[in-house]
């Protein structure tokens, strides 16, 4: 049931894996990572409660793994352009909108 709901789940996301889509079955913990992410920037309610989870558990990650990656551009390197590009995505994620545009009155 799990990866039913995860292949269905991967036919509305945004962003695709590459090769022929009617072939492309999630399988791997890095595909399902993928699929769980954009599932939840796009608001994608599962009806199992594990896969609800595991999202939150990864969105929870997400939020401290960009977090990390804008200090150290910010602080440690000095590179502002991947400090704004962690802010945006930390934005996006925290939003559920992915353009610069979404929300925007």
């Amino acid at each position: 049931a799990e990866k039913k709901e995860l292949n269905e789940a991967y036919k509305l996301v945004k962003y695709k894996f590459e090769g022929p889509q009617s072939k492309i079955r999630i399988q791997t913990p890095e595909q399902k990572a993928f699929v769980l992410l954009q599932s939840s920037i796009g608001k994608h309610n599962f009806r199992d409660a594990s896969l609800r989870r595991e999202m939150s558990n990864i969105l929870d990650g997400a939020f401290r793994i960009l977090a990390a990656v804008e200090e150290y551009a910010r602080v440690g390197s000095r590179h502002g352009q991947v400090a704004a590009q962690g802010w945006l995505m930390r934005r996006s994620l925290y939003s559920s909108l992915w353009g610069e545009n979404d929300g925007v009155l």
